[in-house]
C-alpha cells in the first residue's frame, strides 16, 4: 500500500483573483508610438483572453499524457467463512477455521487499444494547441482592424478640428460683418451652419476615436488610463492575381485552423481503429490464490492452499461494438465534410476580398487625382468670398466639399487596410509577431 501511494500528488488549494490583474503601462521603451507589429506582438503576450486559452490547451496535455497510462490491474480478496462449526457425531477434531482468497486479473483488451488511444489523444491535443494559434492570429487580425480604425479616427478628427476651426473664424467674422451691415443675413447663416456641421463632426469623430482606444486597451490587457499612441497608416501592400493563388495552393499548410481540422480528423480516424479493434472478444487473464478447510470426516480442520490460473473471454454474439463504429464512421465523414467545406470557403472568400481591394484600390487612385483639384477651387472660392466676389454659399459647398471628399478617402484606405488584413487572414500570409514569452502551462 504504501508503494502504491508513493507517486500520488498532494492537493493544495489555488484561491481565486479578488482584482484585475491589468497592466498599467505598455511594456515597451519610451512611450514612442506603436506600429502595428509592436501592438500585435503586445495583444498576443498580454491579452487575457489568449492567457486563458493557452491554460485550457495544457488540459488537452495532461489528456494525452493519461491516455498513455495503462490502466491498473484488479486486486479482489475473499474471506470465507464456514458455516459448519462442529465436528459430525462420533467424530473429534479441530473445529473448521475461515479460508481466504487472493486474485489478480488484467484486462488484455487495454493493451490492444494503446495505440489508437494514445495516438487519438496526441492529435486532440495538437488540435487544442492549433486552435489556441488560430485563436491568436484572430486576435492579431483583430487588433489590426482596431488599429486601422484608430488611425482612421485620428486622421478625421483632425481633419474635422482644423474644419471647425476654420468655420469658427470666418463665423465670427461673419457675425461681426452682420452686426455692422456689411453682409447678408444668408451669408452669416451659411457660415455658422457650416461651424456647426464641422463640430458635428468633430465629436462623431472623437466618439469613434474614444471607443477604439477603449477596445485597444482592452485588448492589450492593460487599464483605461495608459496612453496608446498609435503611428500613421500609409497604404497596405496589393497582391497581384499569381501571389494569391500561389497563396491558396499552401494554405492547407499555413492557416491554425485547417491545420487544426486536419489534427482533429486524424484524432477521429485514430478513434475509428479503437473501435475496430474493441469489436473483437475483450481477453480478461487472472491469478487467483485460495486457503481453504477441508470438510470430509477424515480431514475436518485441515488447511488446503492452492493456485488457479482462470481466464474471461467476452462472447461477441450479438454486441460486435457496431453501434460505437457506425457513430465514429459518421463523425469521420462530417469532419471531412467540415475541412472540405472549409477549403471552399477559403477560396471564394479570398477571390472575394481579392477583388474588393482592386476596386478600392482603383477608387483611392482616383479619388487621389481628382481631390488636388477640388483643394484648388475651394482655396480660390475661399478668397473669392473674403474679397466679396463670391456668394458665401458657393464658398462653403467647395469647402464642405474637400472635407467630405477627405473623409472619403480616409474611409477607402480603412476599407482597403481592413480587406488587406482579412485576405492576409484568410491565406495565412499575415506576418506573425516575434513572441518571445507566452504564458507558461501550471
Amino acid at each position: 500500500m504504501a508503494f502504491s501511494l508513493a507517486g500520488c500528488e498532494t492537493y493544495s488549494p489555488l484561491p481565486l483573483p479578488e482584482k484585475p490583474d491589468l497592466l498599467d503601462h505598455l511594456p515597451v521603451q519610451g512611450g514612442q508610438p506603436l506600429d502595428m507589429d509592436q501592438l500585435a506582438t503586445i495583444v498576443v503576450i498580454n491579452n487575457p483572453d489568449l492567457k486563458s486559452a493557452r491554460f485550457k490547451a495544457g488540459v488537452a496535455d495532461a489528456q494525452a499524457f493519461q491516455a498513455g497510462i495503462l490502466p491498473n490491474p484488479e486486486l479482489t480478496s475473499e474471506l470465507i467463512f464456514p458455516t459448519n462449526q462442529t465436528p459430525p457425531p462420533g467424530q473429534d477434531g479441530e473445529k473448521p477455521g475461515p479460508g481466504f482468497s487472493f486474485g489478480l486479473s488484467y484486462d488484455v483488451q487495454n493493451i490492444i487499444t494503446k495505440d489508437a488511444r494514445v495516438g487519438s489523444a496526441n492529435a486532440a491535443r495538437d488540435q487544442a494547441k492549433l486552435n489556441v494559434l488560430w485563436q491568436e492570429w484572430q486576435t492579431v487580425s483583430q487588433a489590426r482592424t482596431l488599429y486601422v480604425t484608430g488611425a482612421s479616427a485620428s486622421e478625421k478628427r483632425a481633419l474635422y478640428s482644423a474644419a471647425e476651426q476654420r468655420y469658427a473664424a470666418q463665423a465670427d467674422r461673419s457675425a461681426s460683418a452682420l452686426q455692422s451691415g456689411d453682409i447678408t443675413f444668408d451669408a452669416a447663416g451659411t457660415d455658422l451652419a457650416a461651424l456647426l456641421d464641422a463640430e458635428s463632426q468633430l465629436h462623431a469623430a472623437q466618439r469613434m476615436e474614444s471607443q477604439t482606444g477603449y477596445n485597444i486597451r482592452a485588448l492589450l490587457g492593460v487599464t483605461q488610463n495608459v496612453d496608446v499612441t498609435l503611428k500613421p497608416l500609409g497604404l497596405p501592400d496589393m497582391m497581384d492575381r499569381a501571389a494569391v493563388e500561389a497563396a491558396l495552393a499552401k494554405v492547407a499548410q499555413l492557416r491554425p485552423d485547417l491545420l487544426a481540422l486536419k489534427a482533429g480528423y486524424e484524432s477521429q480516424e485514430q478513434s475509428l481503429r479503437e473501435a475496430v479493434l474493441a469489436q473483437f472478444p475483450s481477453l480478461q487473464l487472472g491469478v487467483t490464490r485460495l486457503s481453504d478447510t477441508v470438510g470430509d470426516r477424515s480431514d475436518i480442520g485441515r488447511t488446503v492452499h492452492a493456485v488457479s490460473i482462470g481466464a474471461t473471454l467476452n462472447l461477441p454474439l450479438f454486441d460486435h461494438n457496431q453501434g460505437n463504429i457506425a457513430i465514429q464512421k459518421t463523425t469521420r465523414a462530417q469532419l471531412l465534410a467540415e475541412y472540405q467545406a472549409r477549403l471552399d470557403q477559403t477560396s471564394s472568400d479570398s477571390w472575394r476580398i481579392w477583388s474588393e481591394m482592386q476596386e478600392l484600390n482603383a477608387a483611392i487612385a482616383e479619388m487621389q487625382a481628382r481631390l488636388p483639384q477640388l483643394e484648388t477651387a475651394a482655396q480660390n472660392a475661399e478668397r473669392a468670398y473674403m474679397a466679396g466676389d463670391l456668394p458665401a454659399l458657393t464658398a462653403v459647398t467647395l469647402q464642405s466639399a474637400v472635407i467630405t471628399r477627405q473623409a472619403e478617402l480616409s474611409d477607402l484606405k480603412q476599407s482597403l487596410w481592413s480587406d488587406a488584413i482579412a485576405l492576409a487572414s484568410v491565406l495565412g500570409t499575415q506576418i506573425e509577431p516575434v513572441v518571445d514569452m507566452k504564458e507558461t502551462m501550471p
